[in-house]
């Protein structure tokens, strides 16, 4: 009889199994097999929230067999994740397939011989106080989510939802957003000097900062220095520039996007894929550690390793040993993000990696060897030209040792190969001034937002990317240049929840109930009295909410709509897909949820007249000068962009157009036809000019992707090839 070892992916098996080899049976139960049933609530709550867990229709296939290898295994072994959902997958299969015996559960940080090996050796018990804590995170978004939303739905529409955490971040978006619409901007100035071919800016008037000039006629003395000698000081400052700690989830999801323009939900998906196995040589490796951790802290073996490769490949001086630095809001159940060793460096595998594997491998590679390599020392030198109250001051750096830097520069940019003769005086020969404006704050971008998350405790890193995912897939936000901005929608949801639930809404209450679950982890308080103090509280605003939304949706409010049919006045109404307007005799119209003013809604009567004439124009869309099929098309905007329709034998025919365009959809006619015939003659002579597929020898042909034009293998779908296209060349 064989050993049985479940893990949480298909992937993770084919590389365990390799490591395990003959023996061995080694499956996946493809994360949860049960969960709360989604028709209802699945909550007892007057049964100290006893829970009603249903096998998921499509894992019943899994679980059979499952239950058939359990059967004939000598032991079982409960590999799934190490963490708490993983904890909580290992407790379920093991109530549900019948597993008895104690020791069962085992866990590993990295996908290598030697940390599964010694797992298998010292299995341990299921951590049932790490159980608890996901159960009760489970269970108070159980709560919240299927206790608010039905009636958001009856507000709002159907595809309107509350959560927990979400609603938290939705918030902070909204928050911002506000402050941006209310900053007023205010000019300021700016003086550089130039002194003798040294640049230099100005930072005091009479001892007092003036690195930014509220008023300009303080410069006016300035403008006529121009030509006079300024007194000159200067000192040499000895500094350091520290590496970066390695990475832990947030802070990779952060400098991803940042340096590789990889969305949070991308970069966790070939994270995974590092973790749980490449193909190597025809042998499954796991590349990097765990790769949903709050840690920056790295294992012995590990420092060790690093140690002894840095030594080797650059020199004894170019390692530094360095302690671990403790966060104390992390849990520290994971290592930092690192590769799984460094005898492979990236270049040396890039052969067996896809090209967004390679970049983020690197990125995990270096950032990790960089953190025990020594500080970068260079000299600072500091330029100070004084006359008559007006200090102009400069920094100028230059490396002597460039320590971490050769591996991970974090900008060479500002570093001088040799510092600036400076005199004891020098002449101000030009003088710079600008008029320059504040600027509001900036909105979030996918990675910021999940550093404010981290900063205010909220969510964990395994819920970061969730949390992004459900406020885009919610249409509660848009991406503009990728940033987020709120939409009508999610402004309705979040004025909702902070009137109604206060508690949901506030930061801190979010932010101490994650400590609560960590506290539940490290058995300093009781799973059932954290779900019985926070519902005490949500019930009562549950029933104030379902008792002010029965009367809003009994209140007759009128619009400024009248009925296409009978003239009569049209009310508008709430209903499962959103609101609508209705008149006396029954005439229903539907009406953009974004058009609803809740402020108007309160006061009995709301503007629809002109968001119903701009929907329709929209639907309608912008005549054009380009025909498709000898047939008048129309421009038109969907979720994904601009795009021409035709009615062709009584069907609507669409045709995609370049993203790039700048087309105005409020002008009564657009002049296209020209445009496209340019674009595609560029993009005849890109294919004409294009070397075959390398792989299939067949044609490359042009094709516009999320980030612009690519050349992809005319024969897709037989042959995926793809090649990067730049306007410099292939």
């Amino acid at each position: 009889m064989s050993k049985l070892v479940i893990v949480e992916s298909s992937s993770k098996a084919k590389t365990i199994r390799k490591i395990l080899g003959d023996g061995y049976d080694v499956v996946a139960s493809n994360g949860h097999v049960i969960d709360l049933p989604k028709t209802k609530m699945g909550v007892d709550i007057e049964n100290d929230f006893k829970t009603e867990y249903v096998i998921d229709k499509n894992k019943s296939k899994i679980v059979k067999d499952l239950k058939d290898r359990v059967k004939k295994a000598s032991e079982v072994y409960l590999a799934s994740d190490p963490d708490r959902e993983g904890e909580a997958i290992s407790f379920f299969l093991s109530d549900l397939l019948g597993i008895n015996s104690g020791k069962t559960r085992i866990e590993f940080n990295e996908i290598t011989s030697k940390a599964v090996k010694n797992a298998i050796s010292s299995p341990r018990e299921i951590d049932m106080k790490k159980v608890n804590a996901q159960q009760t995170r489970r269970i108070l978004d159980r709560l919240v989510g299927y206790s608010i939303s039905p009636l958001l739905w009856k507000k709002l529409g159907y595809s309107t939802s509350a959560g927990r955490v979400q609603s938290v971040a939705l918030k902070l978006i909204c928050k911002l957003e506000d402050e941006i619409k209310k900053f007023v901007p205010e000019k300021y100035w700016t003086a550089d000097g130039f002194f003798e071919g040294i640049k230099l800016s100005l930072f005091k008037i009479n001892d007092k900062k003036a690195d930014r000039v509220s008023d300009r006629k303080s410069l006016s003395k300035l403008e006529e220095m121009k030509g006079e000698i300024f007194a000159t000081s200067s000192s040499i400052k000895k500094k350091l520039s520290s590496p970066s700690l390695p990475f832990k989830t947030s802070t990779l999801q952060q400098t991803a996007s940042t340096e590789l323009s990889f969305s949070p939900s991308r970069t966790m998906r070939i994270a995974q894929n590092l973790y749980s196995g490449i193909d190597i040589n025809g042998s499954m490796t796991g590349l990097i550690t765990y790769m949903r951790t709050d840690s920056t802290r790295i294992s012995d073996d590990a420092r060790e390793e690093a140690r002894s490769f840095i030594t080797k490949e650059f020199g004894k001086n170019y390692h530094q040993r360095r302690g671990d630095k403790k966060d104390k809001k992390a849990q520290d159940a994971h290592e930092a993000i690192r590769p799984t060793t460094l005898s492979r460096s990236p270049d040396s595998i890039r052969s067996f990696l896809k090209s967004e594997e390679y970049k983020l491998y690197k990125l995990i590679y270096n950032r990790f060897l960089a953190s025990q390599m020594s500080d970068m020392k260079y000299d600072q030198l500091e330029v100070i030209a004084d006359r008559e109250g007006f200090a102009f001051k400069s920094l100028f750096n230059k490396i002597t040792f460039d320590g971490y830097f050769k591996i991970y520069p974090k900008s060479k940019e500002d570093y001088l190969s040799e510092f600036p003769k400076i005199k004891s005086s020098l002449a101000l020969d030009e003088l710079e001034i600008k008029e320059n404006q504040t600027k509001p704050p900036a909105r979030f971008t996918e990675a910021s937002l999940i550093k404010k998350l981290e900063k205010e405790g909220i969510g964990r890193p395994s819920t970061f990317t969730t949390i992004v995912e459900t406020l885009k897939s919610r249409d509660y936000v848009s991406l503009e240049e990728k940033k987020f901005q709120p939409t009508p929608l999610g402004y309705a949801v979040k004025d909702i929840l902070d009137e109604n639930f206060p508690n949901i809404m506030n930061v801190k209450f979010t932010s101490d109930m994650e400590s609560n679950l960590d506290d539940i982890e490290e058995d300093k308080k009781e799973w059932l009295s954290i779900l019985k103090e926070f519902y005490k509280g949500f019930e009562q605003n549950l029933e104030k909410f379902k008792n002010k939304l029965q009367e809003d949706l009994s209140r007759k409010i009128d619009t400024d709509l009248k009925c296409e049919d009978c003239g009569l006045t049209m009310q508008l109404k709430r209903g499962r897909f959103g609101p609508y307007v209705e008149c006396e005799n029954k005439h229903k119209k539907s009406v953009p949820s974004e058009a609803v003013s809740l402020e108007e809604e309160k006061e009995g009567f709301v503007h629809l007249a002109n968001s119903v004439k701009k929907e329709q124009k929209r639907k309608e869309g912008v005549k054009t000068d380009v025909k498709i099929s000898g047939k008048d098309a129309v421009l038109k905007q969907g979720p994904y962009g601009h795009y021409l329709e035709a009615e062709i034998d009584g069907k609507k025919v669409r045709q995609s157009i370049p993203k790039n365009l700048k087309l105005d959809l409020n002008s009564n006619f657009v002049e296209l036809a020209a445009k496209l015939d340019i674009i595609k003659k560029e993009r005849e002579a890109i294919e004409k000019k294009a070397a075959p597929c390398e792989k299939c020898e067949s044609k490359m042909m042009v094709r516009e992707g999320k980030w612009g034009i690519f050349l992809s293998c005319s024969s897709y779908p037989k042959c995926k090839n793809i090649r990067k296209y730049s306007k410099n060349g292939q």
